[in-house]
């Protein structure tokens, strides 16, 4: 147990999650949580170095635990295979969070064999454990750009929460929606933008649902997935929704800021330059969408409208005496001057260029520790730090 932590719990100094005195590691992010008293987290370098020590200590004992439940399986204690499942769990986590990707999907994928064969054996109490390890697994996919393995993973992961929701067990209803928010960001990047919208909704409806019914410990998540939504709709094109839409969770990170809950300024700020990002690509947006608006007005007297001649009418002849009318003291001998000619309406101009298809950078540093970081950078490579948490 880490020094100097009293009873209960504290908070993550990464995403706020309630972590228990003397845990090493978020369970939500999966940050190595350094030694010391809750609070004492100062988030520099020098910190996270010297946790890393700590952190292949635990990695050594969790890999002395997993040989001791193997050895009591391989004697045929098959009563250990839950044990050792979620010693696996553990170790996959501390890797994931100690970077060593490969070594964590071996021990995530040895986990969900184990779980695997548990439900399949109709244990079904094992179903929320199965999900987990698949939306862990899907993390770690997603973190190495293998983005149809990921969805998979995270579909399945969705499923079986949603199935155990219809069942009546309104409790994983949060689970549920971290899946769903982890889909559509993996389907966000795989192009899948429709997609990626429709299960982002389904999660804001989930969320705002938690937030009314049981507090605002929900309303993280809920600007969270509203962030993610905005970066959806404007990749889309649909500017001005993903304006509107920022601003809603800008509007939450704000709150959350003002009240004291200053680890979320960093995701305020990141809000904020998207939203002032999509707000200086608007006037080019309008400029391209109001054109077809013009081909179907009217212009003024001596106007011409600009657009399509097939959707344009055609000049009227200039004005000629009508018959109800007629001429005063004609004299034959002058010639009637000829009609003016309409205005030619002008060449139609070029379309404006559409909405860039992937989301402008937002900085190209971390937040954390100030280093420099790639843009589309899930952790940073020196603090350790998520830059974007898959929730």
């Amino acid at each position: 147990m880490a020094s100097g932590q009293g009873k209960g719990t504290f908070s993550c100094p990464n995403c706020g999650n309630p972590i228990r005195a003397g845990g090493r590691f978020c369970n939500k992010c999966g940050m190595n949580i350094p030694n010391g008293p809750a609070g004492s987290y100062s988030g520099t370098h020098a910190d996270q170095k010297t946790d890393t020590g700590k952190a292949h200590e635990h990695i050594a004992r969790l890999r002395a635990e997993e040989k001791k439940y193997q050895r009591l399986i391989s004697k045929g204690d098959e009563q250990y295979l839950p044990d050792l499942a979620q010693v696996l769990f553990d170790l996959g986590k501390a890797l994931h969070a100690n970077r060593d990707l490969t070594r964590a999907i071996n021990s995530y994928r040895n986990c969900e064999g184990i779980r695997r064969k548990l439900v399949n054996d109709g244990k079904d109490e094992f179903l929320p454990d199965l999900a987990k390890v698949l939306g862990n697994l899907g993390a770690i996919l997603y973190d190495q750009n293998n983005l149809d393995e990921a969805i998979n993973n995270y579909r399945e992961c969705e499923t079986i929460r949603r199935n155990l929701v219809h069942a009546g067990k309104v409790e994983f209803l949060p689970d549920l929606a971290k899946a769903l928010n982890n889909l559509g960001i993996a389907l966000a990047k795989h192009g899948e933008l429709d997609g990626a919208i429709t299960v982002y909704r389904e999660c804001e409806e989930i969320r705002k649902g938690l937030v009314a019914r049981e507090g605002e410990q929900y309303l993280p998540d809920l600007a969270y997935v509203l962030n993610g939504l905005g970066m959806a709709l404007y990749n889309q094109g649909n500017v001005k929704e993903a304006i509107a839409t920022y601003q809603e969770s800008e509007r939450i990170y704000g709150d959350l800021v003002n009240q004291g809950m200053v680890q979320y300024r960093p995701h305020l700020s990141r809000v904020q330059n998207h939203i002032s990002a999509a707000s200086s690509s608007l006037p080019k947006v309008e400029e391209t969408a109001a054109e077809p608006e013009q081909t179907q007005e009217g212009g003024g007297q001596g106007e011409a409208a600009v657009g399509s001649s097939e959707q344009q009418p055609p000049p009227e002849p200039a004005a000629v005496p009508t018959p109800s009318t007629p001429p005063a003291s004609p004299q034959p001998s002058e010639p009637t001057p000829p009609p003016t000619p309409a205005p030619t309406p002008p060449a139609e101009l070029p379309p404006s260029p559409p909405p860039a298809t992937t989301h402008p950078s937002v900085g190209g540093f971390c937040p954390y520790c100030g280093r420099k970081a790639k843009p589309d950078a899930i952790f940073c490579r020196a603090c350790g730090k998520q830059l974007e948490p898959l929730d």
